[in-house]
């Protein structure tokens, strides 16, 4: 598995999906799940387990990712522009 193709860089999905955002920890590649083409990782079985069975988890995890990556390109661009 190539971290290239692991789901929000890495991240722990299921911290993700509780809206962890930046803050959340790496997830490891001995508690991987592939879904819909995307492998997702996590930081531990407990945690996956939970992603897998709580409807919406992947949609919330998606969201706030997408939302963490919003605010870390405008810090980005705020301290360039200082």
């Amino acid at each position: 598995m190539s971290e290239s193709y692991l789901a929000f860089g890495g991240k722990c999905a299921f911290a993700l999906s509780l809206g962890a955002g930046s803050t959340a920890p790496e997830g490891k590649p001995e508690f991987a799940l592939e879904r819909d083409g995307k492998t997702y990782v996590f930081s531990g079985a407990v945690p996956k387990a939970l992603f897998r069975v709580l409807p919406g988890s992947a949609t919330r995890a998606r969201k706030n990712w997408m939302k963490a990556r919003r605010g870390a390109r405008a810090r980005h661009r705020a301290s360039s522009s200082a």
